[in-house]
């Protein structure tokens, strides 16, 4: 059985994806769409700290929240 990734929407929904790879995404507020992003931005850090801890990381997860680009303009009406 393939583990999974859970992250719960801004309207409060939970949504679940496989863990064969770690994914990433920006979420816009004003109309909950989710943007994966292209690369992780912090893989590096796992890599560094997990050499001195006795713990065994197997993913992490990371979302930023904002406005998309089609709502940025309705924002600001």
């Amino acid at each position: 059985m393939l583990p999974l990734q859970s992250r719960v929407d801004i309207k409060g929904e939970s949504l679940y994806s496989p863990i064969s790879q770690d994914r990433h995404y920006v979420t816009c507020l004003q109309c909950s769409q989710s943007f994966p992003l292209e690369h992780c931005p912090v893989d590096h850090l796992a890599e560094q700290f997990q050499p001195s801890m006795s713990f065994k990381i197997y993913y992490h997860t990371l979302e930023f929240f904002g406005l998309c680009e089609v709502c940025t303009p309705k924002a600001a009406d």
